[in-house]
């Protein structure tokens, strides 16, 4: 329950995985040793006092490699999530692993980890992204606006210094990704752009009769749809989703945050029967590799089966001076 199965949460990182493995291995077996001992066994006779202590330890989501200066091996951070009962919420943390300046560049040996007490609470954040120096970060965050209504945003930190925050509107794009089979947040080699996955923009649907008509647009209205993309009578029409905890999640697209000039580009060329996800920079930075899911002849859930059909696929990267060019074709690799 602790660790399950580590691995895949660092497979990427050229099989640093292997050396590192140990360190949480032995990192478990403490923390179980610590919980077993008679005087917290001795809660395990009431159940309510069993469930409070299960709940208590920590489940780890997420990874990062991140780059060291007095050290061949990286600094790790965690991104660990528990339960707090008494407040009824989910607690987010983020802990970090250094390596040990002491022993850790023997050869065929699995590096030594030192861990310091500090307190790196997140809450309201989805996704976070260490930059490839190490000296940005970038995270999803949703928050609550005065209205009422839910808001996502894309930051970037510099250590404590918020560098940008950048809020899309609807119509640009819709609910950003987080980690699941299509969520990504990857910088680009030079640190200049983010890309994430985001819902697709939707033309926005009313009754035939809404309360509150919309006055009549000069261009007229054609074929039952109005200037700006209003659909009248499509406001209780089926969209198909994936459901399985993604519902109203139905056609996921690429999305690139450009930090100088502080926009966000479309990523055009996937199909309209491809749903885009897991995306990557090319190491030229000029380039997108992302993994298509077909969703035709239904859209099939991802969330408890994540080994559904899919394939690999290149596409030129958006710029804001070539912006026009977003529109190139994917390429199936």
């Amino acid at each position: 329950m602790f660790l399950a199965n580590p691995i895949p949460l660092f497979a990427r990182c050229r099989g640093l995985h292997k050396q590192i493995f140990p360190f949480f291995l032995q990192q478990s077996i403490a923390f179980v040793a610590i919980r077993n001992t008679p005087r917290l066994m001795s809660t395990f006779e009431a159940p309510e006092a069993a469930f409070q202590d299960l709940a208590a330890i920590p489940i780890y989501s997420a990874g990062y490699f991140v780059p060291t200066k007095h050290s061949k091996n990286p600094s790790i951070i965690l991104h660990k999530t528990f339960k707090d009962l008494k407040n009824d919420e989910t607690r987010h943390v983020l802990s970090s692993r250094f390596p040990s300046k002491a022993g850790n560049e023997r050869s065929g040996e699995p590096p030594e980890y030192e861990s310091f007490p500090s307190l790196n609470e997140i809450r309201d954040t989805g996704i976070i992204s260490p930059s490839p120096s190490g000296r940005l970060i970038a995270l999803v965050r949703t928050r609550e606006t005065k209205a009422g209504a839910k808001e996502q945003s894309v930051e970037v930190w510099d250590g404590p210094t918020l560098v940008l925050t950048s809020s899309v509107p609807d119509d640009v794009h819709g609910a950003i990704y987080g980690l699941d089979a299509f969520g990504c947040l990857e910088w680009s080699p030079d640190e200049s752009q983010l890309v994430y996955v985001a819902e697709a923009p939707r033309p926005k649907a009313t009754s035939y009769w809404p309360k509150h008509p919309e006055k009549p647009s000069a261009n007229g209205d054609k074929d039952g749809k109005k200037p700006g993309g209003n659909m009248r009578g499509k406001e209780f029409a089926f969209v198909e989703d994936f459901g399985e905890l993604s519902t109203g999640r139905a056609l996921p697209r690429l999305f690139v945050l450009d930090l100088a000039a502080e926009k966000v580009l479309p990523v055009g060329g996937a199909a309209d029967e491809v749903a885009a996800g897991q995306a990557v920079f090319t190491p030229d930075g000029r380039s997108l590799v992302f993994t298509g899911f077909p969703v035709r002849p239904r859209r099939l859930g991802m969330r408890f089966y994540n080994t559904r059909p899919s394939s690999l696929y290149t596409v030129p990267a958006p710029t804001v001076a070539g912006e026009a060019a977003a529109g190139g074709t994917a390429v199936l690799l």
